[in-house]
């Protein structure tokens, strides 16, 4: 559904993102998801985008036709001090207003860098003031993480808002001056109630069928659904825009939360900062011993900031001599059993847990690919360890993707294994990704 505006037209929204770097594929485009994810979190559908290169003519262009039909253009990146930053000029050019020295630029810039930057003995003195030209007229919009500010202008008959290329500063300028001033301008409420619900292990199609299949079609006439798939989990969102179903809301929240209790890893926060405050509630810390992961397991937990609190340490035992080396995996295991094995996986996992002394550990080896597999152990084939002192358990799984997928995905289980045994849930649950597990959805 797509917000009306005061007078009840459909509010247009479009989106135009610069940069020869994405156009290229050097880097993905994560604004303009940020951006659309955002605006429909307030009942905003965005009507089109436009990605374009550094070029000139390519940014005029593209400006020009989202300006015609829009009433509100949200542009990204070309802000900068760089050769390639054109944003500007070309925002003067097409509104035939003059690039113009704004003092409110200079003492931002100066209150970020010092005067001593602007000076013009500095070497870096025409790259930074080439941040403060900025079109004549044309409102600012305030960076408070970093240098380049925006701005904002009408452009044929939009309301365009200029933002810097960086994803923080971006952000941070789209929820603290955009999105409110794009609210008072079209006299847009933001929805009265949104749950989310993280899940992990059912893809978006099994969770749909799931609550459909207990949970009253009507209550849907009330409390709009929505699905946002990443590779491993799905983000379940529920909203609705009259505050007399704020009870309908909350109970079909609570069934969901039942129908998927095992599944559901939190409200809000992800996966590895669940598992820390899991580990931070019991006292515990935890090692990692990584095969075919190759280190991956650990990097998730210490993207988190306090991951200290909790995190040991770990080995990343690439190498059938480094098992046996680091964590006195018996040769003969490996010999009899392979390297890829219930034995091994289970041999690291005491290993780690006794050079490391920590509380808890988990461990993985597998079959990555794309070659090296066998009729009895195919690529994507890999056992996962974890547990205490004494209690050790093991998960076979089989996952058929391509090598860097199959790797966040053990990943991904590896830190969900041990949320589920922290919890005390079933640890034998589906992953829709296994081909073991997923004969049973």
């Amino acid at each position: 559904m797509t917000k009306m505006q005061k007078d009840n037209k459909p509010l247009i929204i479009s989106l135009l993102m610069t940069g020869s770097e994405l156009v290229s594929g050097e880097i993905t485009d994560t604004n303009s998801v940020f951006l659309a994810r955002e605006l429909m979190s307030d009942g905003v559908m965005v009507d089109r985008k436009l990605v374009v290169g550094d070029g000139f003519g390519a940014i005029t262009d593209a400006l020009l036709l989202l300006t015609e039909k829009s009433d509100v253009v949200i542009v990204n990146g070309g802000l900068g001090s760089t050769i390639d930053d054109l944003t500007a000029e070309v925002v003067a050019s097409v509104s035939g207003r003059k690039l113009v020295e704004n003092s409110r630029a200079i003492e931002h810039i100066e209150k970020r860098f010092g005067r001593k930057f602007l000076s013009e003995n500095s070497p870096f003195y025409d790259q930074i003031k080439k941040q403060a030209l900025i079109p004549e007229s044309a409102d600012l919009l305030d960076n408070p993480v970093g240098l380049a500010l925006g701005f904002k202008l009408k452009i044929q008959r939009a309301i365009c808002y200029f933002t810097p290329g960086v994803p923080g500063e971006m952000q941070e300028m789209f929820r603290q001056s955009i999105l409110p001033d794009i609210r008072l301008l079209f006299g847009l409420k933001p929805r009265f109630g949104i749950s989310k619900l993280n899940i992990i292990g059912l893809g978006e199609s099994q969770v749909q069928q799931l609550i459909h299949r207990h949970i009253a079609r009507e209550t849907w006439d009330r409390v709009r659904l929505g699905f946002r798939a990443s590779l491993a989990t799905v983000e379940l969102k529920m909203s609705i825009d009259d505050p007399a179903s704020e009870p309908i809301l909350k109970e079909s929240r609570e069934r969901i939360k039942e129908l998927l209790a095992e599944y559901l890893f939190s409200e809000s926060g992800s996966l590895p900062e669940t598992v820390i405050r899991l580990l931070r509630d019991n006292r515990m810390r935890i090692a990692v011993a990584e095969s075919c992961t190759g280190g991956l397991i650990a990097s998730q937990i210490t993207a988190v900031p306090g991951a200290s609190d909790v995190f040991e340490g770990g080995v990343i035992s690439y190498s059938n001599q480094s098992k046996t080396r680091l964590l006195g995996v018996h040769e003969g295991d490996i010999e009899v059993f392979g390297a890829v094995s219930q034995e091994v996986a289970t041999a690291m996992v005491k290993g780690v847990l006794e050079k490391t002394g920590a509380d808890i550990a988990v461990a993985v080896t597998g079959i990555a690919g794309p070659t090296g597999g066998s009729e009895l152990k195919p690529v994507g084939t890999v056992y996962i360890a974890w547990g205490i002192s004494g209690s050790i358990q093991t998960r076979l799984l089989l996952i058929k993707r391509e090598r860097s997928v199959f790797q966040q995905l053990v990943s991904t289980v590896a830190l969900d294994l041990i949320r589920r045994s922290l919890l005390g849930l079933d640890v034998d649950g589906i992953y829709y990704f296994d081909e073991i597990s997923r004969k049973r959805l």
